[in-house]
């Protein structure tokens, strides 16, 4: 385990982006599947980032488990800490990271942690029974993640309308959780259940 330390997540621990209108850096279409197991004392812990600050979340989604141990405080499915003053948004993304923490702890939340002054949520969802609802996104049923109706606004791959630029896609609606449209190859998705056609072959 990891004791005593700060900030750590799926694919980043920190994000960090100056106070300028020029702020960068920005975190887009990036997923993670991680298992973080932390020992007591520990701050920061997310799904994707342990901590972010002042910059951008567009487009992403966490998995996993996230396990520590006593007086832990920040954690969540997809970020830990989010605090911005420009003011920084995580929009469109997704997280079903387990949560488990022991005594003392506090600052929980199944998509985001602690959420503070202008770090605003958008359009973004996690699986209800993996974490505590703090507020920040709205919490869905393992069925209700699966179902590509329950994702107003997101951009998903259509078999009867196909878009290359689709930024989602659900291998089966009702099935599977959503995944990057790029991570299939869409000219042989066989494995895919959504359909075949020439395509495919």
């Amino acid at each position: 385990g990891l004791n005593l330390c700060n900030g750590f997540g799926g694919l980043v621990g920190g994000n960090f982006a100056s106070l300028s209108p020029q702020r960068t850096p920005l975190i887009q279409n990036c997923s993670s599947s991680c298992v973080i197991a932390a020992g007591n004392s520990f701050n920061f812990l997310g799904g994707l980032v342990g901590m972010n600050f002042n910059s951008d979340i567009i487009d992403c989604y966490a998995s996993g488990m996230i396990t520590t141990e006593d007086f832990c405080e920040n954690i969540g499915g997809l970020v830990g800490y989010s605090v911005g003053y420009s003011p920084a948004r995580i929009t469109g993304c997704y997280s079903n990271t387990f949560i488990t923490a022991d005594s003392g702890s506090y600052g929980l939340g199944g998509f985001v942690g602690t959420n503070n002054l202008d770090s605003d949520v958008v359009d973004c969802y996690f699986l209800e029974s993996s974490g505590p609802n703090n507020g920040h996104a709205t919490p869905y049923t393992n069925k209700q993640l699966k179902r590509k109706e329950n994702f107003p606004g997101w951009s998903f791959y259509s078999f009867s309308n196909p878009d290359i630029e689709a930024i989602w896609r659900m291998c089966r609606d009702g099935i599977h959780y959503p995944k990057f449209n790029w991570e299939f190859n869409t000219q042989a998705d066989l494995k895919c259940p959504d359909g075949v056609d020439l395509t495919d072959f």
